[in-house]
C-alpha cells in the first residue's frame, strides 16, 4: 500500500459492486482493489488514487474525471467501454475549458484493455501520462490522443506496450502533443476491418519522439491534416513490417524539422520517403528492403 493511502477493498465473497468502488474512487488517497468482476464502467473523480485487480478480474471500463491527479492503475483487465480520460472542458451552459482541469500525473502499468468494435482502447489526455508494459485492443484506435484546443496535453510516455487495432482507425495517432516519447512497442493494425496507418502525429504539436518500435502492416503519417504545425519530431531505429498504402508519409509543409536515422522498413513500396526532403530535415541511413512479415510477438 502506497504511505498515507486508505484501503478499499472490494468484499472477496460475491458479487464485487459498482456503487462500492465508485465511493472509494471519489474519495482521494485511496488504493482501491478490485476482487470480482463489475460489469460497469468504473469512474475516478478524486486525486492520490490507486487502482489494482485481482488476477483475472475484468472491470467494463474506466473514466478519469477532469483535474483529477496522481492515478495509477495496475493491472487488471478492462472491457468493451476502454478507457477514457476527461477533456477538460464541460458543455453547459455553455462552452467553457480550463488548463486547469487538465488530468495529470497518470500511470498505467501492466494494464490489459480489450474496447468493443466501436470504441477506442485508451482515450489519453492530459499532462504526464505514461502507459507502459501493456496491451491495448480495439476495434478504433488503440490509443487515440487528444484536448481542447487551444490546449496540449503534454510529457506522454508510451513504452513496452502491445498496441493493436481491427483496423477500422489507425493504432496509435497523437493529436496536439508536447514532449512525447513512444518507445519499443509492437504497434500493429490487424487488417480486420480496414487499412489504416500504424503511428500518426497531428495537431500543434512539438518535440514528438519516437524509437525502437515495431510497425506491423501499418505505415505513419505526421502533419497532413488541416491546421496541423509539428514543431521538431524525431522517428529512429524502428522497423516496420508494410502491407498498407502509406509507408512514412510526413508533409513537408507542417513538419518543420524531422530526423529519421536507422530505421529498416520491409515493404513492396519503392522508396521510403517519398519526397523531397526540406532542407531543415535529416532523413538519412533507413533501410528498404522486400517485405516480410512481422515476427511473432
Amino acid at each position: 500500500m502506497l504511505p498515507g493511502f486508505k484501503p478499499e477493498t472490494c468484499p472477496d465473497y460475491g458479487t464485487c459492486h459498482a456503487s462500492r468502488t465508485l465511493a472509494a474512487a471519489a474519495t482521494g488517497h485511496t488504493e482501491i482493489l478490485i476482487t470480482a468482476n463489475i460489469p460497469s464502467t468504473v469512474g475516478i473523480s478524486a486525486s492520490h488514487i490507486e487502482v489494482r485487480m485481482a488476477e483475472g478480474v475484468t472491470v467494463h471500463g474506466l473514466a478519469i474525471a477532469k483535474g483529477a491527479s496522481r492515478i495509477r492503475v495496475r493491472g487488471g483487465r478492462f472491457g468493451a467501454g476502454g478507457i477514457e480520460m476527461s477533456y477538460p472542458t464541460v458543455y453547459f451552459p455553455t462552452k467553457t475549458t480550463d488548463e486547469a482541469w487538465q488530468i495529470e500525473d497518470v500511470l498505467f502499468d501492466g494494464i490489459e484493455v480489450n474496447a468493443a468494435a466501436d470504441r477506442t482502447a485508451l482515450n489519453l489526455r492530459g499532462h504526464r501520462v505514461a502507459v507502459v508494459n501493456s496491451r491495448l485492443r480495439a476495434g478504433e484506435y488503440a490509443i487515440w490522443s487528444d484536448t481542447t484546443e487551444p490546449l496540449v496535453n503534454s510529457d506522454v510516455i508510451i513504452a513496452g506496450n502491445v498496441l493493436q487495432s481491427e483496423g477500422d482507425q489507425s493504432v496509435l495517432r497523437l493529436v496536439g502533443v508536447h514532449n512525447a516519447v513512444t518507445v519499443e512497442n509492437r504497434i500493429e493494425d490487424l487488417l480486420l476491418t480496414g487499412r489504416k496507418h500504424a503511428y500518426r502525429v497531428h495537431g500543434e504539436s512539438d518535440q514528438v519522439f519516437a524509437a525502437r518500435n515495431v510497425l506491423v502492416n501499418g505505415g505513419t503519417m505526421f502533419g497532413t491534416m488541416p491546421g496541423d504545425v509539428i514543431g521538431e519530431m524525431w522517428f529512429q531505429d524502428n522497423d516496420l513490417h508494410h502491407a498498407t498504402e502509406d509507408l512514412f508519409h510526413p508533409e513537408p509543409s507542417t513538419v518543420l524539422r524531422l530526423t529519421a536515422h536507422g530505421n529498416v522498413a520491409f515493404s513492396a513500396r519503392s522508396c521510403f520517403l517519398c519526397v523531397t526532403p526540406p532542407a531543415e530535415w535529416d532523413v538519412s541511413d533507413n533501410e528498404l528492403l522486400p517485405y516480410e512479415p512481422a515476427p511473432a510477438e
